[in-house]
């Protein structure tokens, strides 16, 4: 029995410091928290009240515009100054920017291919050119009659009750 217990112990310490040999090759991440091992930063992540003041002191901390913070295997990168918004958003968005992978409406249901999920390539930018000529960004007053006539028949069409957020989620 404790034999048993000692290999388990062994083993999950083996597996925990592969994956950290692993990880440790990949490309650097900006500062941040020291992660704890499966957790990471789940207990440094703001939960409440003035966030973003939370995360400029951690910032302000690690003396960097840029943080990244680790959880549950995803990662948070907190950007804290416009400079940084406008360099990395902006300046130099095709390289940061693309679609995250949605295996269950991009690849089981088949919607991968839509313009919404589809991920920045040459496709992408052909159906993004075509949606701006037919309707640009700048001339959506067109839309406000129609938008407007949708929206009195959803109001109409709500039943008339007092709890019409549980009616609307049912």
């Amino acid at each position: 029995m404790a034999l048993t217990v000692v290999a388990l112990l062994v083993l999950s310490l083996l597996i925990y410091y592969c994956s950290q040999l692993k990880s440790s090759r990949r490309c650097p991440l900006p500062p941040g928290p020291e992660k704890l091992p499966i957790v990471e930063n789940l207990f440094h992540i703001p939960n409440g009240g003035f966030i973003w003041l939370e995360y400029a002191q951690m910032c302000r901390k690690y003396k960097s515009d840029i943080i990244h913070l680790g959880a549950l295997g995803n990662s948070i990168v907190v950007l804290n100054s416009i400079k940084t918004v406008n360099d990395l958003l902006d300046i130099k968005s095709s390289i940061y920017s693309s679609r995250p992978r949605t295996v269950m409406l991009g690849e089981l249901m088949g919607w991968g291919s839509s313009t919404v999920l589809r991920p920045n390539d040459d496709l992408w930018k052909e159906q993004r050119k075509i949606m701006n000529q037919a309707m640009p960004p700048n001339d959506t007053q067109r839309f406000h009659p129609k938008l407007l006539n949708l929206t009195h028949d959803l109001l109409r069409a709500l039943p008339h009750s007092d709890d019409v957020v549980k009616t609307l989620r049912t």
